[in-house]
This record gives structure tokens, C-alpha cells and sequence, in this order.
């Protein structure tokens, strides 16, 4: 893997977990994230029905900015290792599954990029009301990439019936 030095650059991340306490999930995966650069700022946290499986517990949905001077691929090796620590294992599963933690790199800045190892914006980013209805609560006007649409004309025209609702007493003590 090639390391390179960034300038700090804003990375949008969704996070998910519908297994355990989903509170201290996301607490968790924020402290570590912290590590990593800056949180600029949180979604609130929604409430969606599984997506692409069937499952009694409903998922737990944030979107997380973060400004980071690690390079998109090494963001992602070190999101995939604070899953591994919180106890996913991925090469367990096949498809779609219930998950202590989920962290998604969603988009950067204005770049694209496809790789073995990544593709910057997420491919199926635009499909997801979970990940877009937490995503306009902080950048609305953002233009993702090879979408050339903001996040809340994303929201907008998406096709997504799954159930998705912002919780009004859900917190995340990170401090």
C-alpha cells in the first residue's frame, strides 16, 4: 500500500451498528476516529430497517465529517482496523449481515477515485436513504462527485423505501 502526505482534506463517513449497545458502539468508533484527525461534526443518529438482509434489530445510522491528513487509502486501512478492534470480523461474512460496527468511507472533497481497494464516492451511496438522511442533516449542499448532485437532491430522488427515522433522544457521549 503507497502512503502519501495529504493535505487535511474532509472525508464524509457513515457509521452503522445494529448489534449491542449501539450508543456505546458509536461512542467507541468516535473516540477512535478522533485518532485519526479532526471531527468536524456529527449527523443525529436515525433509526433504519436493515437494508439487503433480514434482521429483527433495526440499525443504529450516523454520518461523521472528518478532516484528516492521511490519504484516502490509508483512512481506509485504519477505519478497517478500529472494525476489526471493536470485534467485525469481515471475512466471516458473505453479503450483507448484522454488525457490531460498520464505518463506510463515503466521499472526499471532489475527489474520485477507483481502485482495488477503494472507490471514492462509495459506489452505492446514492441507493441509501440511511446514509444520505444523516448525511444532509450536516452538508446538504454537498456535490458528490460522479453524482454531480448535492446530498439533498441525493435524499431526494432516492428510490430507497426501507424504513429510516431520526431518533429524538439518541446521544453520543464521546468526551
Amino acid at each position: 500500500m503507497q502512503s502519501a502526505i495529504f493535505d487535511r482534506m474532509l472525508y464524509f463517513l457513515s457509521q452503522g451498528s445494529n448489534l449491542g449497545n449501539r450508543s456505546e458502539n458509536f461512542r467507541r468508533a468516535i473516540m477512535a476516529l478522533k485518532s485519526l484527525g479532526e471531527i468536524q461534526s456529527l449527523s443525529s443518529i436515525y433509526e433504519s430497517e436493515p437494508w439487503g438482509f433480514e434482521s429483527e434489530d433495526w440499525f443504529w445510522n450516523m454520518v461523521v465529517a472528518l478532516e484528516s491528513t492521511l490519504g484516502p487509502e490509508d483512512l481506509l486501512s485504519a477505519i478497517l482496523e478500529i472494525e476489526k478492534e471493536m470485534g467485525r470480523n469481515r471475512s466471516a461474512q458473505s453479503g450483507y449481515s448484522s454488525r457490531i460496527i460498520d464505518i463506510d468511507l463515503l466521499s472526499t472533497e471532489d475527489l474520485i477515485q477507483k481502485s482495488p481497494l477503494l472507490e471514492l464516492p462509495h459506489p452505492r451511496l446514492a441507493e441509501r436513504r440511511f446514509v444520505l438522511a444523516p448525511w444532509a442533516d450536516i452538508t446538504p449542499e454537498y456535490m458528490v462527485p460522479v453524482c454531480n448532485k448535492s446530498v439533498a437532491t441525493l435524499l431526494a430522488e432516492c428510490a430507497d423505501t426501507t424504513l429510516c427515522r431520526k431518533l429524538k433522544n439518541a446521544t453520543i457521549h464521546s468526551h
